[in-house]
């Protein structure tokens, strides 16, 4: 079986095939390896014309929750509806994210050591690994670097299944993307005038990134009713509108359109048009997944998106502490020599990357399937319910 054909079936048995969703997965990692090669090399110089990567990119990580809740919904709507199925729903979630999270915990453990001499306090170890940390304020950045995502990623693993069964139909998913927008224009106003020590509670909790979840869900009922209602080569044309429609605002909101945006509704307006953006994307893409976007390379690279977002940050460090990208200023222009800083890195990130992925990954995976399968042969011998 391959890594691929393994993931859909231990995601659904009956799970359509969206290759622009893993391109789109890639896409996304790209662009917050820019984003914090950028923030965590601040001494590097960044010409202008590259300055909307460092204000701009750190978005795709909005673009990763999108994805994940269109994806989960193509993959579970209608299908976590008793104990049993829910049970293995979060077995599967857990083996796809664990394994790699947990080797990183202690890949973390030993660097800080030995390049910081920093050793990580008992509660915040805990807390990373048993996924609570994104409810503990003091934790909420997580102990491995840039992690604090995938606490808001775990919450929403669990509240999956309640809003599925709550959110049954495009009206629904309507309702609950309005109540999103309120609750994250909530949140960001209540933490806007936050103490210090709890402003990265306020930004990085589940709650100030509802929307994005919502949007997601949203346009998986779009996408559905696109596919019901929409004859085949039809819905291909449809999906390139939606993309470039998703495009034109991205732009937008790149030059002009999140100054204005903030400034006229504040930052839940931002992310608001965000979110319909993005969802609009992944839409498009999920119909129309034109080949210079989706391919094999970008589809392979989407699988490892999980490892490429969990690595750059300790490969982006370890170049920056050995003045790797220093060599390149040395003797070159400023835009030259940024974008030859950005493919050094991706040419050790993306390596690394593929075989995290191959051997840790997707033994993950093949766990979870191995236990899924257990638990079938179980309840066929005794007769056992999924109730």
């Amino acid at each position: 079986m391959t890594t691929a054909a393994l993931e859909a079936e231990t995601g659904s048995t009956v799970r359509p095939k969206l290759p622009g969703l893993e391109s789109t997965r890639f896409l996304a990692a790209m662009a917050i390896v820019v984003f914090h090669l950028i923030w965590m090399a601040p001494g590097l110089a960044i010409p202008e014309q590259f300055s909307f990567m460092g204000n701009y990119f750190g978005f795709a990580v909005p673009l990763f929750y999108i994805v994940s809740a269109f994806g989960l919904c193509v993959g579970y709507a209608g299908r976590l509806t008793t104990a049993g199925e829910i049970s293995e729903y979060l077995r599967r979630r857990f083996f796809r994210i664990a394994p790699l999270f947990y080797a990183m915990i202690f890949v973390y453990a030993a660097y800080l050591y030995l390049e910081y001499g920093a050793v990580p306090g008992l509660a915040v170890t805990a807390s990373s690994a048993l996924f609570v940390f994104n409810m503990i304020p003091q934790h909420v950045t997580g102990y491995v670097w840039a992690s604090w995502s995938i606490g808001v990623e775990m919450l929403f693993y669990l509240l999956l299944p309640v809003l599925l069964i709550v959110t049954t139909s495009f009206r629904r998913a309507a309702a609950l993307f309005a109540v999103s927008i309120f609750v994250t224009a909530m949140w960001t106003e209540v933490f806007a005038t936050a103490p210090s020590t709890l402003k990265d509670f306020g930004q990085f909790f589940i709650l100030a990134h509802a929307l994005y979840f919502a949007a997601g869900i949203l346009g998986y009922f779009v996408w559905r009713a696109i596919r019901l209602r929409v004859s085949l080569v039809r819905q291909s044309l449809v999906g390139q509108l939606l993309l470039l429609a998703s495009a034109a605002v991205t732009l937008w909101l790149m030059s002009v359109g999140s100054t204005l945006t903030g400034a006229y509704g504040g930052p839940a307006a931002t992310k608001l048009v965000w979110a319909i953006a993005f969802a609009g994307g992944v839409v498009g893409i999920a119909l129309a997944p034109i080949k210079g976007l989706v391919n094999r390379i970008t589809g392979t690279l989407g699988r490892a998106s999980f490892s490429l977002y969990l690595l750059h940050p300790l490969v982006i460090d370890v170049l920056k502490r050995r003045h790797a990208f220093d060599w390149f200023y040395e003797v070159l222009p400023d835009a030259p020599a940024f974008l030859l800083s950005v493919v050094l890195t991706l040419v050790i990130l993306v390596p690394l990357s593929l075989m995290t992925y191959k051997y840790i990954e997707v033994p993950g995976m093949r766990l979870a399937e191995r236990k899924r399968r257990r638990a079938l042969a179980t309840r066929a011998t005794y007769g056992v319910g999924t109730g």
